[in-house]
């Protein structure tokens, strides 16, 4: 988030010269999460309010930022071996980390079916392909995790959601 907010500052900050010269994006790209629209909206109002085809230039960084906030919220999916599947393990237990790994794979398999969401169905079969292995237990399960680790936890998933969620009046999730 921190990347993403020194692009959107270098771009504002370029010169009119070298904007020409920066990459460019579709509009589309910053409404098609709820985290990313609000920021940018925040800093750079006027471009949430162009059609989703229209190229915005962008400084590499925040392309750096956008990578980074997606593949942290796809990690953060409590789904078997991924990030936010060894957090519910460890919070909630084995039987309910199973059980949030099928429900979840269940919801990205049927947006991918209904095409609410494109990339889900090709981060379902890499999960399904390649992070089905059982887990390595943890040393102890007796015990309960701390409140401020179940915190942790509860800012992290409401940061991948509204990282996944689609920004309000926009096209749609990617």
């Amino acid at each position: 988030l921190v990347i993403l907010g020194l692009g959107l500052y270098a771009t504002m900050n370029t010169s009119q010269d070298t904007l020409p010269t920066l990459p460019y994006v579709p509009a589309a790209l910053f409404q098609s999460s709820a985290l990313l629209g609000s920021v940018v909206n925040a800093v750079a109002p006027k471009v949430m309010e162009l059609p989703p085809s229209q190229p915005v230039p962008v400084d590499p960084l925040i392309m750096i930022g956008v990578s980074g906030l997606f593949s942290f919220a796809l990690n953060m999916i409590p789904i078997g071996r991924l990030d936010g599947g060894r957090m519910v393990s460890a919070l909630f237990g084995r039987r309910n980390c199973q059980l949030s790994s099928f429900v979840s794979l269940i919801i990205m398999s049927t947006s991918a079916l209904v095409g609410i969401s494109r990339i889900s169905i090709f981060w379902g079969l890499l999960v399904i392909l390649f992070q089905r292995t059982q887990d390595i237990p943890q040393k102890d399960e007796v015990t309960s995790v701390g409140d401020t680790r179940k915190f942790v936890y509860g800012m992290a998933a409401a940061f991948a959601l509204l990282t996944l969620l689609p920004y309000p009046g926009g096209p749609g999730p990617l």
